[in-house]
């Protein structure tokens, strides 16, 4: 007899990768792209409070490394001037990879 085919159902999330920034807890944080002047800017929805000292933000596939990047840190959402920045960096490149910055 010839076996017959059996269909497996694909996960229907999209697969990606993370950024995730170790910080101290109750500053803002947002992540920055730079652009060819060299001026930075704010992802839009990649921001916020950082409430346990972790935040972390998927990355789709589509964006997989892309750059500079850079995470900027501010006492209050506020603020006009970080108070630390990270090294410039590029997003992850393979499902599942987390890239890890830490800032005081």
């Amino acid at each position: 007899p010839t076996p017959t085919p059996i269909s497996v159902p694909k996960s229907t999330a999209p697969q990606g990768a993370h950024i995730v920034l170790q910080t101290q807890a109750g500053v803002w944080s947002v992540v920055q792209w730079q652009d060819v002047n060299g001026d930075w800017h704010n992802v839009d929805g990649w921001r916020g409070t950082v409430t346990d000292g972790t935040v972390e933000w998927w990355v789709a596939q589509k964006d997989f490394g892309t750059g500079p990047f850079r995470w900027a840190v501010y006492q209050s959402a506020g603020d006009s001037e970080p108070v630390s920045v990270s090294e410039a960096f590029t997003l992850p490149d393979a499902v599942n990879q987390r890239l890890q910055i830490t800032l005081p």
